[in-house]
This record gives structure tokens, C-alpha cells and sequence, in this order.
């Protein structure tokens, strides 16, 4: 009866060992896969920070020139930069496993259009009046949603990334 007991024992403790050490296993290759994702991610949204530094619209009415070929040449410069972003958005958007990432890169890709487009309108206005009212405060406020929803969405990739 004693030998029955050590072998069962023995078999139990052969069997939780290597249930054990799978799971180890599988929970290293998780946290490495989250790592990886989250430094995709990091790519991806590191140059949207910038660009939003870029497109500040105290910072565009502060630097952009009266000279109207030369805005036009700037705003270009800035819309070929966001249509860029916004695809590398919708690129982690579609293949990125939490949903709430997901959602905000779609949002942050709208929000990116509509932050510039409002700042085009409030600088063309400075040097060209008509284009309607507010326009300098409402650009502010689209750019201020975008940055916000940039810094949220930093802290959903880095929550992924550590598994919360």
C-alpha cells in the first residue's frame, strides 16, 4: 500500500510540475508578445505626438508666414504627415487584440483630420478674414481633444503592454 501511495504522490507531483511549467511557459510568451505589440504600437504613435507638437495652432499662427504660397506650401507639408499617421492608425487599429486600442486609434485618425483642418481655417482667417467666427478657439479646442485622446491612448497601449 505504501509503494501505491509514493507512486500516486510521485505521479501527482510529476504532473503539477509540468502543469506548472507550462503554464510559466505560456505566461512568458504572453507578457513577450504584449511587450512586442506595445513597441509596435510605440512606433506607430510616436510620430502623432510630434505631429501634434507640430500642429499646435498657437504654435502655426506663431511661425507660419504671411507669404500665402508659403502657408499653402506648409499646410501641405502637414497634411501629407497626417494622412500618413492616420493610416498608420487605422494599420494598428485593425490588427491590434484590445478593443479599446483599437477604438481610439480610429478616433485619434478622425481627430488628427479635424485638428488641422480647424487650424487651417483659423490661420488662413488671420491673414485672409471670412472664413467665420471663433475659428482660432474652436482649432484649440479640436487639438486639444486630439492630444488628449493621444495621451489616453499611450496609456491603454502601456496597460496592454504590461497585461492590466
Amino acid at each position: 500500500m505504501t509503494a501505491l501511495l509514493i507512486a500516486v504522490a510521485g505521479g501527482a507531483g510529476g504532473f503539477l510540475g509540468s502543469t506548472v511549467s507550462a503554464w510559466v511557459g505560456h505566461r512568458t510568451q504572453d507578457h513577450a508578445a504584449r511587450r512586442a505589440q506595445q513597441q509596435r504600437d510605440a512606433d506607430a504613435l510616436g510620430p502623432v505626438l510630434s505631429y501634434l507638437v507640430d500642429t499646435d495652432p498657437t504654435r502655426l499662427a506663431n511661425n507660419v508666414t504671411p507669404d500665402q504660397e508659403e502657408r499653402e506650401r506648409v499646410f501641405r507639408e502637414l497634411k501629407d504627415r497626417r494622412d500618413k499617421l492616420r493610416v498608420q492608425l487605422l494599420v494598428v487599429a485593425a490588427g491590434h487584440p484590445d478593443e479599446e486600442v483599437r477604438l481610439m486609434c480610429r478616433e485619434l485618425s478622425a481627430r488628427l483630420y479635424n485638428a488641422l483642418t480647424s487650424a487651417s481655417w483659423a490661420i488662413h482667417d488671420q491673414y485672409e478674414p471670412g472664413y467665420g467666427e471663433n475659428l482660432t478657439e474652436n482649432a484649440q479646442a479640436e487639438h486639444q481633444l486630439a492630444y488628449d485622446l493621444a495621451e489616453q491612448l499611450l496609456e491603454a497601449i502601456a496597460n496592454y503592454g504590461s497585461g492590466k
